[in-house]
């Protein structure tokens, strides 16, 4: 079998410590570089438990962490200082704020972990191992299965059965504790990787598409340092990774479209429906008319009804005065009576009393007549007055569906700006004035106050007119900008295509130049880092343009199209870049080829 590329020299300490995941059945980001198709011949066997996926730790190996020779057969000492109080002290520490702050359901504390005993060690170890698992659980023994598991995450130092057997003791639990430590960091870089995982996701469509690029080239490479030279799949998983963000501009454009389509609808019907200012005014109109009518008839009703005052009066006074005379009438009549009884009648005087009689006679009875008149004087008045209350109460009504419909009633709705407007008829006999006969002053509080309200609507009909404008204009804007988009992203499209076949037929050949070039590697690993670098700082600074953008539509579009001619531009000049490290690579092997032609001929 041959041996797995080491071209690129001893491995630091930050790539000893890369990892992607630690969970069990290896994670998302581990596609393409897991152990599958390595040179290696030391990997060790997957850990099932209880129907777990078979790829249990496998996909989380990482490259040279057991730091050992290539051989395998050297075995490095623990450099840590474990010995050390305050270095433990520190993972202690560490240890608990972890337990603590993950619902860690045993008793913990620092006294009990300077001298823990074989169950307190076992129950902190199943808790960070269903951290990965929660399944898990120990199958064998205790000290088989740490050290079966430990072996499979990639624990550098080894871990000896009696220190199992005696975990608390003073020249064990150091070594332990530093394997808690080891795998305590192992889940807090998971944690920080799974974070900074989401908040890729959640990055603007220039930096995702710079993302998913380098992480193509990361995962390319590093399967050509495990010996697979097959990028078929990769190709694949990019070119689909790039159809999906076309997919979603596609949808983006088309829920611009429909917008656009219903703002344009929404303006059509403004544009046929009749004006509300026209309306308005009809109805203002009306109002006004009401109550120029209401005034008029206010007025007649007083007018009447102070003349019906009076002549009641006048009739009630006559009445009264004809009572009286009446009255005295009859206690002349007695009088006259008595007298007559009193005196001796002759035929003279018999006939002068039948003639008075008669006379009294005749004025009662017209006094009668004129209190009958009177009294049908009266009561017509009042069945006047009677019609004219009512005809006022129904234009009172109408006048209260009408506030009503302006929401101008009560005093607290919406356009009664705190002015009552609701006018009731008073039933004041007293009152004098046409003014006295409702319960709101018409023509110094109503008439000013819907003066000022046909002021503000006439105003509002204005802005809504000027509103109306504005957004036609932006429905214009919109349209060229769809249709502008539209044109560019077609051809962005056609060139991503072209760029795309061209990208692969020259990626075939930069890859077979990679086989037999591994010194120019890691000058290639230095430029996409530094590639990466300048391209961070365009993802920050992008970052904040979209922050400071996003609030305006068209805004929006215009960054949408200036992130999608930089993300080409970036693809181009990485590409640019690809083929020129190509013609560098055919440069120096043209130079070493004719070189060792010279060095051939000489000899």
């Amino acid at each position: 079998m041959a041996t797995r590329r080491t071209t690129l020299g001893p491995v630091s300490n930050s790539a000893m410590n890369s990892r992607v995941s630690i969970g069990w059945g290896g994670a998302k980001g581990m596609q393409g570089s897991t152990m599958k198709g390595r040179r290696a011949s030391a990997a060790p066997a997957p850990l099932t438990n209880s129907g777990r996926r078979s790829s249990t730790m496998n996909g989380s190996i990482r490259r040279s962490s057991q730091m050992v020779s290539r051989t395998g057969q050297a075995q490095l000492t623990d450099p840590r200082h474990l010995q050390d109080k305050s270095s433990m002290a520190s993972s202690v520490r560490n240890l608990i704020c972890y337990l603590s702050e993950h619902g860690f359901d045993h008793a913990i504390s620092p006294k009990l972990l300077s001298n823990p005993t074989s169950k307190d060690f076992q129950h902190i170890l199943i808790f960070l191992l269903r951290q990965i698992d929660p399944s898990y659980s120990f199958q064998t023994r205790l000290e088989d299965d740490v050290r079966a598991v430990y072996k499979q995450l990639g624990y550098p130092f080894p871990i000896s059965k009696s220190s199992l057997h005696a975990v608390g003791s003073p020249h064990t639990w150091p070594a332990l504790l530093g394997a808690l430590t080891w795998l305590l960091e192992l889940l807090t870089y998971d944690e920080a990787a799974s974070n900074k995982q989401l908040e890729s996701e959640e990055l603007d469509a220039e930096a995702q598409g710079n993302r998913i690029f380098f992480d193509y080239l990361e995962r390319t490479y590093d399967s050509f340092l495990g010996g697979d030279d097959n990028f078929e799949e990769l190709d694949q998983e990019l070119a689909e990774s790039f159809e999906v963000k076309n997919q979603l501009v596609r949808e983006e454009i088309e829920s611009f479209e429909e917008e656009n389509a219903r703002l344009e609808e929404q303006v059509a019907k403004i544009r046929v429906s009749e004006s509300p200012l026209v309306a308005l005014r009809a109805r203002e109109k009306d109002l006004e008319a009401n109550l120029d009518k209401f005034r008029k008839l206010i007025e007649e009703l007083e007018n009447y009804r102070m003349k019906t005052t009076a002549r009641v009066q006048e009739k009630k006074e006559e009445v009264l005065s004809r009572e009286k005379d009446l009255t005295q009438n009859d206690a002349d009549i007695e009088k006259l009576k008595v007298t007559i009884a009193q005196q001796e009648s002759d035929a003279v005087d018999v006939q002068r009393i039948e003639r008075d009689r008669s006379a009294l006679r005749s004025a009662t009875d017209r006094l009668g007549e004129q209190r009958g008149q009177v009294e049908s004087a009266q009561l017509e008045a009042e069945n006047t007055v009677v019609n004219w209350t009512q005809r006022v109460e129904s234009s009172l009504s109408q006048y209260r569906e009408l506030a009503d419909k302006l929401k101008i009633v009560p005093a607290t709705a919406e356009n009664a700006n705190g002015v009552t407007f609701t006018a009731n008829l008073t039933r004041n006999a007293s009152a004098v004035r046409p003014e006295d006969l409702l319960s709101v002053d018409m023509k110094n509080v109503v008439r000013p106050a819907l003066l000022e309200l046909k002021e503000a609507f006439i105003k509002s009909i204005f802005e809504t007119q000027e509103e109306a404008l504005a957004l036609q204009d932006k429905i214009d804007v919109l349209e060229e900008k769809v249709m502008v988009n539209k044109d560019e992203s077609q051809l962005l499209e056609t060139r991503l295509g072209k760029l795309e076949g061209q990208y692969k037929s020259e990626k075939e050949v930069l890859a077979e130049l990679l086989k037999s070039s591994a010194e120019e590697s890691m000058r290639v690993e230095e430029d996409i880092g530094s590639i990466k670098r300048n391209y961070e700082e365009q993802l920050r600074s992008s970052q904040r343009r979209v922050a400071s953008a996003t609030s305006d539509l068209r805004d929006f579009r215009e960054h949408l199209t200036q992130l999608r001619a930089e993300a080409a531009s970036n693809l181009l000049n990485a590409i640019d870049k690809l083929t020129n490290h190509k013609a560098h690579i055919q440069q120096s092997l043209a130079a070493l080829k004719a070189h060792f032609e010279q060095t051939s001929a000489s000899l």
